[in-house]
């Protein structure tokens, strides 16, 4: 069925979508033809360099980062910072930056939160593509060998205009060096971890000649169950083998670079949060430790999962006297397999769930050089064409159907740079159409087609009170389709031990955020001297798209609790601030304080899995061979943190699994009217961190303890807080070479 209709589905829906975006088309032609009487290139005026640098991360000042247009806060992790983390899942790696928190799985899948918003409301650029897979699963944590990266940009804000839909809670982009960056390159890394009693190891070759150049990567990476405090993690090893490769050329005024890579992963799930039906899970979460705890192992049992994702992209830039065009094409391949305990007759390797996506994405940017005017500009287009497939056998009914969709959006941003001052304005005009195929339980064919349109905006404004002081003020709209996931899940999620059940009547989330910056130095020399920045936001989510169990339900494989997806009013606030003091030229101290809340406006209550608040201090004294000619090495420093997470106060009632087993035992099946968790919050809980780093020419030395006393803890936002404690002490050692 499939392949028969696939051409007269395109065919149909193609003719639809253009129907569609006519007017879309007509609106960007008049925004274009108006905003180029009055748009040019950026005159440089703002000469003072207003990069602040915070501890490892470097909060960047956007005249330094003009090819991104944005007045939002924008925080960059590359050098030594990025190099320590190295090794780490991409969610890990962005854990000490402030504001980004993690949605965990257990301990191999971690997927980033930026200021409240993670899943489909975080758009990840994997160099220059968005990053297309499943990422509608809360256990679906990104597919990024992070080992391919020099720098990884986050933005705080929503950036739809300029990145399309899904932008609404933030952007991070995944970026890879300059193929002509360097002559030569020889990048030789390897990192080894007591906590899992494994490690990874990256290896980097590049060359480049005056019009050519090439780089290849590759990483692997291995490690056994993981511990936490006091007892192993069953069942929670990961085995990573990632490979890229790069291919540029330059000539006279335009260059290309053809790209590809593979990411393949197998991840091991918990044992003990198998859970089978509501009378285990009753159970798990009333236990102090696990029901499965067997000897270390490196096998990978059921439940695991294994995906494998593909990129290939082509990009191009052309530098004309007048005009500036760069245009890239992506191509992605996304397959999924996730693995149950399941009956004998079945066997362990065929999987419960399997899916491919295939991703194909157009993007083009115009920048015209216009001269002798404080005006700048850029307009651009971008396209994306996806199909979503089940693949083979799995003899259970599939928890997506098949869909295809195309989307289409204009965007143009305008910018304005006086003596102290950078004011910025953006419109964005998006189309999708989706049609999804699906059986129904009378094995009866169903199409389903939606059409979704909508306008985004973004005001902005970047000030220079004097040389210690700068503001940034933004206002921006956003929206979000809902996704094929939210609206036509169907069936037992397995691994997860819930019945997922969509709503077709979902409408699109639109969200309007308002976020302040403010950033001080006290003066330029590192010597006593004080840096603070704060980012304070306010954002309002109308249709906010969420999912809360409704009922239990009694299946042949057990009682579960059905989840369905909803929507409500909510708002996102809270405040970001870091303060750091140099005592001197070796030794310093810097402080993050994290301030978040979420809540559901229908309801008057607050929004489930929002992030606590969190407080860490770190304390680091670097010695410098600039400092003192007669050492031996080029840079040694020590660093001892501390990582305060409160229990989250405000968050929804508890319904516990004891008391959903009693309503059924009596024949009431039926769950509270509000949103409510299975648990309360764990209890508050306090981390300390150890570092040591040695640089000596082209060589890289460091060791690192990660809950250095081994404290036992469960993070809220860690779905298997209900089975098992987190993870206890890490030690890692990391021996890189750089040529």
């Amino acid at each position: 069925m499939q392949q028969c209709c696939k051409n007269t589905i395109f065919a149909n829906y193609s003719f639809k979508l253009f129907q569609n975006v006519k007017k879309s088309i007509y609106f960007f032609i008049l925004f274009l033809s108006i905003s180029i009487k009055i748009i040019a290139q950026n005159k440089e005026i703002i000469e003072k360099d207003t990069t602040k640098q915070l501890e490892e991360v470097i909060i960047k000042s956007q005249k330094e980062n003009q090819k991104e247009y944005s007045t939002q806060s924008t925080e960059i992790l590359k050098g030594d910072a990025l190099n320590t983390e190295k090794g780490k899942t991409l969610g890990d790696l962005l854990r000490n930056i402030n504001g980004v928190n993690t949605l965990q799985t257990g301990a191999t899948i971690v997927k980033p939160i930026i200021q409240g918003n993670s899943g489909n409301r975080i758009l990840i650029l994997n160099n220059g593509i968005r990053q297309e897979g499943q990422q509608w699963g809360s256990e679906h944590a990104p597919e990024i060998d992070p080992f391919i990266a020099n720098q990884v940009t986050v933005i705080k804000g929503a950036e739809s205009v300029r990145y399309g839909a899904e932008a609404i809670g933030g952007v991070i982009l995944v970026e890879t060096p300059d193929l002509f960056q360097k002559r030569k390159t020889i990048e030789w890394q390897n990192i080894g971890f007591s906590n899992g009693r494994g490690g990874a190891s990256s290896f980097t070759f590049g060359q480049s000649r005056k019009n050519w150049a090439h780089r290849i990567q590759g990483s692997l990476k291995k490690l056994g169950d993981a511990n936490s405090a006091t007892y192993t993690l069953s069942n929670t090893g990961v085995e990573e083998r990632n490979f890229s490769v790069a291919i540029g050329s330059q000539f006279k005024k335009i260059k290309q670079e053809i790209f590809y890579s593979r990411f393949d992963t197998d991840l091991a799930i918990l044992s003990a949060a198998h859970i089978g039906n509501m009378s285990d899970l009753a159970n798990a979460i009333d236990r102090q430790t696990p029901f499965v705890i067997n000897d270390f192992t490196y096998t990978i049992k059921n439940p695991r999962q294994k995906v494998i994702h593909q990129l290939l992209k082509w990009q191009a830039e052309s530098n004309l006297s007048f005009l500036t065009i760069k245009w890239q094409l992506g191509h992605q391949i996304n397959q999924r397999q996730e693995f149950d305990v399941r009956r004998a007759a079945f066997s362990t390797t065929i999987p419960t769930l399997n899916l491919e996506i295939t991703t194909t994405t157009f993007d083009l940017v115009l920048i015209p050089n216009l001269k002798k005017t404080n005006f700048s500009y850029q307009f651009g287009l971008n396209g994306l064409i996806q199909q979503n497939k089940n693949v083979g056998f799995t003899g259970i009914r599939p928890l997506l159907p098949q869909f295809y969709h195309i989307g289409v959006g204009f965007f143009g941003v305008m910018r304005y740079v006086s003596n102290q001052s950078e004011w910025e304005f953006g419109g964005r005009i998006d189309n999708k159409d989706i049609e999804v195929k699906k059986f129904n339980f009378q094995n009866e064919l169903i199409t389903n087609h939606f059409n979704f349109k909508n306008f985004s905006l973004t005001f902005g404004n970047i000030y220079q009170w004097n040389e210690k002081i700068t503001s940034r003020f933004t206002i921006a709209s956003a929206f979000r389709p809902p996704s094929v996931a939210e609206m036509f899940s169907e069936g037992v999620h397995h691994g997860s031990g819930v019945i997922e059940e969509g709503n077709q009547n979902l409408a699109v989330e639109k969200s309007w955020k308002t976020t302040f910056n403010f950033q001080y130095q006290s003066k330029k020399e590192k010597i006593k001297q004080w840096n603070f920045q704060s980012d304070i936001y306010y954002q309002y989510l109308d249709n906010y798209i969420f999912s809360s169990p409704k009922e239990i339900r009694a299946t042949i494989r057990g009682v579960f609790p059905v989840l369905r997806y909803q929507q409500t009013q909510a708002i996102i606030f809270g405040a970001d601030f870091t303060a750091r003091y140099y005592w001197n030229r070796f030794l310093d101290t810097k402080i993050d304080i994290s301030l978040i809340k979420g809540k559901d406006l229908n309801e008057n209550a607050p929004l489930i899995f929002m992030p606590a608040n969190k407080f860490k201090n770190e304390w680091t004294y670097l010695i410098e061979k600039k400092e003192n000619k007669k050492l031996f090495f080029d840079k040694l420093s020590f660093s001892l943190a501390a990582v305060y997470v409160m229990q989250q106060q405000f968050a929804p009632p508890v319904f516990t699994a004891n008391q959903a087993l009693q309503a059924l035992l009596v024949g009431d099946i039926s769950l509270p009217n509000t949103t409510f968790d299975l648990a309360s919050p764990p209890d508050a809980y306090l981390l300390f961190q150890a570092d040591i780093n040695l640089k000596i020419k082209k060589m890289n030395f460091g060791i690192r303890a990660d809950n250095l006393f081994n404290q036992s803890y469960r993070e809220y936002l860690n779905r298997f807080r209900y089975f098992a404690d987190d993870t206890g002490r890490n030690i890692s050692i990391r021996l890189g070479f750089d040529f």
